[in-house]
């Protein structure tokens, strides 16, 4: 996700907080935003998850934010989301790579 994703639907996360444009960059801190119910179901809902880890292809993220419980992106299949780095390519070959885009008026 782009740091104004989040912004430009007006949701505010649960817990925590979304994505900042410095996430994106090349060289930040791995972070991810959870969904509401990839919280409760792997987490337990643990009030705590704020800075702990999830590990995601095969790579260690912080946590930084929780989303409410009626926000679903794209639909109801979004768990986990990531900030998009659109300048740094990545480093292994994905065969299922793609980019949703929306607008607002």
């Amino acid at each position: 996700m782009t740091p104004e994703f989040f912004w430009i639907l007006g949701v505010q996360p649960l817990l925590g907080r979304t994505f900042k444009e410095e996430d994106s960059r090349e060289g930040a801190p791995e972070t991810a935003m959870l969904s509401y119910s990839f919280w409760q179901t792997v987490f337990g809902g643990r009030p705590d998850i704020l800075s702990k880890t999830v590990r995601l292809d095969n790579q260690t993220r912080s946590v930084i934010g929780v989303m409410p419980p009626d926000f679903f992106f794209p639909a109801r299949g979004g768990q986990v989301w990531i900030p998009l780095a659109l300048g740094n390519p990545p480093t292994e070959a994905r065969d299922n790579l793609y980019v949703n885009a929306i607008t607002k008026l």
